[in-house]
């Protein structure tokens, strides 16, 4: 049996199946729904020149503006430039000016960037766009995402937003959306509703635009977390992240305390947001090569993880975090309960929404997001960290044998 007969091609969203030869056809032809074809690259019989077109229109439409489950990203400057994000910013902020708030009070909201080249271009645009919505804005500096979800909450303020890039492929930027508490805005949520006033242009300025004012609010965070960096033993760990910022926060809280992130000792002048050059291999490699008590890898974010034993194994982040529970805010493993899929959705907004209506104080969700609900629901790699010292500290046994320990019933 030949392989074009014994491989069904369709276009997504189709239902005819097509030949190889009118597939083929399709792909020079540049037909849309060849981005999201299972089948896109085999394209052996073109060009070198037509495969490099192919890639480059790929890398240009998968580039566009996209409101995704829990932030929204664009190819920059094409898709999510200054005049995007200014509107974006005009529609989230009309939108938070019609949320419940005391009489006569303009929305506060946060605005903060992670340092990547095209983040300050890109704030200033939304700056604007939310004075010009009515709302009041803080600059609050360069932070992460647990920083801004404290600030938030702490602070009272009535949303914030983050503008981060991707790390990998063509430049893109990267919004993260909040509501009032530190609510972060996701799809089948809030996050709908903004696109809707972005798409139709249903949003009218105020008659006087917001203040601007600047606060710092990284100390309030870093003397929150404090409290989670202490009675540990000389746990050594490599940290890998492509954020300056987690490693310097990362640094600040261990500083005092006898652990060692091995990752820092050999990060020699790195440049902002990349992972040091001279850590070479991936995660699994250079904890067992370096002889680690752990490994664990956090997003530009400050948010999602990966975590690897001594032995250079993934561990599985519901069973993790079953044995992190007697760790967090001081509760034994029966008083709190750990359910295996939070309701209605895994998405970002109705988690946090269900961490507050239940007495679970923490969560792991899909792609890595270890939540903690105290003080107020937040995906936090950092803390991840502490409660992971703090779980080896309780004994000299390696992570891969305490995971193996059963639960208490």
């Amino acid at each position: 049996m030949s392989t074009e007969a014994a491989t069904e091609y369709r276009c997504p969203g189709e239902t005819q199946s097509i030949s190889r030869s009118v597939h083929l056809g399709r792909l020079t032809r540049f037909y849309a729904g060849c981005l999201d074809c299972p089948h896109r690259h085999e394209a052996e019989t073109f060009s070198v020149r037509k495969n490099k077109q192919l890639d480059q229109w790929s890398s240009r439409r998968r580039d566009r503006l996209a409101f995704q489950d829990d932030s929204i990203v664009g190819g920059y400057p094409q898709h999510l430039g200054p005049r995007q994000a200014g509107k974006i910013a005009t529609a989230y902020g009309s939108f938070l000016r019609h949320q419940p708030r005391p009489a006569a009070a303009r929305p506060t909201i946060s605005i903060a960037n992670d340092g990547s080249p095209s983040a300050a271009v890109i704030q200033a645009s939304m700056i604007e766009g939310l004075r010009f919505a009515g709302c009041d804005v803080v600059d609050v500096g360069l932070i992460t995402a647990p920083v801004m979800v404290r600030a938030i909450a702490d602070l009272e303020y009535g949303g914030g937003v983050l503008i981060g890039a991707a790390t990998q492929g063509a430049p893109q930027v990267v919004l993260r959306l909040f509501g009032a508490g530190g609510l972060p805005l996701s799809r089948n949520g809030s996050l709908d509703e903004i696109q809707r006033q972005y798409e139709t242009g249903a949003i009218r300025g105020t008659r006087s635009a917001g203040s601007l004012r600047r606060e710092q609010v990284t100390t309030r965070y870093l003397d929150g977390m404090r409290g989670h960096f202490h009675a540990l033993r000389p746990l050594r760990f490599i940290m890998s992240t492509p954020s300056r910022l987690v490693r310097e926060y990362g640094a600040r809280l261990i500083a005092d305390v006898g652990c060692t992130n091995l990752a820092a000792e050999e990060a020699i002048d790195s440049p902002a947001n990349a992972e040091p050059t001279s850590l070479e291999g991936n995660l699994s490699e250079r904890v067992v090569a370096q002889r680690a008590d752990f490994g664990i890898e956090i997003d530009a974010a400050g948010q999602s993880c990966q975590v690897v034993d001594e032995l250079g194994n993934d561990v599985v982040p519901h069973a993790l975090l079953r044995h992190l529970v007697p760790s967090v805010a001081g509760r034994t493993s029966s008083q709190q309960p750990i359910e295996p899929h939070p309701q209605p959705t895994d998405r970002a907004q109705q988690t946090f929404e269900w961490l507050l209506e239940t007495d679970s104080s923490a969560y792991a969700a899909a792609g890595g997001q270890f939540w903690f609900a105290d003080p107020t629901p937040a995906v936090d790699g950092l803390r991840l960290l502490a409660h992971l010292l703090i779980l080896l500290s309780r004994s000299d046994r390696p992570l891969s044998e305490v995971l193996t320990d059963a639960l208490p019933a």
